[in-house]
């Protein structure tokens, strides 16, 4: 049976994307361009919270949807025309 994540792990998760969330929100370029972007991780955190006792996630599922949250904070931060990774790669 695959274990899933345990209570210190998730709110740290949970933590992370809150985080990601408040500061890229703070230094968005566009907060309307950025809300788009981000409403879904808004959506999804309760959700995946709210369900976690009856739809359990496994470890990499969680934290696959935490770096996909941060990557969805980080285009909406700068948009995806404008990033600055984006430019240097």
């Amino acid at each position: 049976m695959v274990r899933g994540v345990g209570r210190v792990e998730g709110v740290l998760l949970a933590v992370v994307v809150l985080t990601a969330l408040v500061v890229t929100g703070i230094q968005a370029k566009s907060p309307g361009t950025w809300l788009l972007e981000v409403v879904w991780v808004m959506i999804g955190l309760p959700l995946v919270v709210a369900l976690r006792g009856r739809f359990p996630l496994t470890r990499l599922l969680c934290w696959l949807l935490v770096f996909h949250a941060i990557v969805l904070c980080y285009g909406g931060q700068y948009t995806y025309t404008e990033t600055p990774v984006g430019e240097w790669v």
